[in-house]
């Protein structure tokens, strides 16, 4: 299975979730976020993707532009999002 994981800011990637069911409780660190940042959205990766930021603005984005990782990482760009708006919702 592969999770789909967007911060506030519209950078993200898709990352193969195999690793995270033998970690117990204390979690594993799936994202790197920079400051200021949090994680607007994460929702399985199953094709083209859409987000929708706080302000209303929306865009889709083709299942092969998003890099699949296998670690920790900060992804690239997927949106466009003023310093004023957030990611909120993305849909796969």
């Amino acid at each position: 299975d592969i999770l789909l994981l967007v911060s506030s800011t519209g950078v993200g990637f898709a990352s193969e979730i195999t690793g995270l069911q033998s970690i117990k409780r204390s979690g594993k660190r799936v994202i790197k976020l920079r400051d200021g940042e949090h994680l607007g959205a994460a929702t399985p990766f199953l094709g083209d993707i859409a987000m929708v930021t706080r302000k209303g603005l929306g865009l889709t984005v083709k299942k092969d532009e998003i890099p699949v990782r296998n670690g920790p990482s900060m992804g690239v760009a997927l949106m466009r999002v003023q310093d004023e708006d957030a990611i909120i919702a993305a849909l796969s």
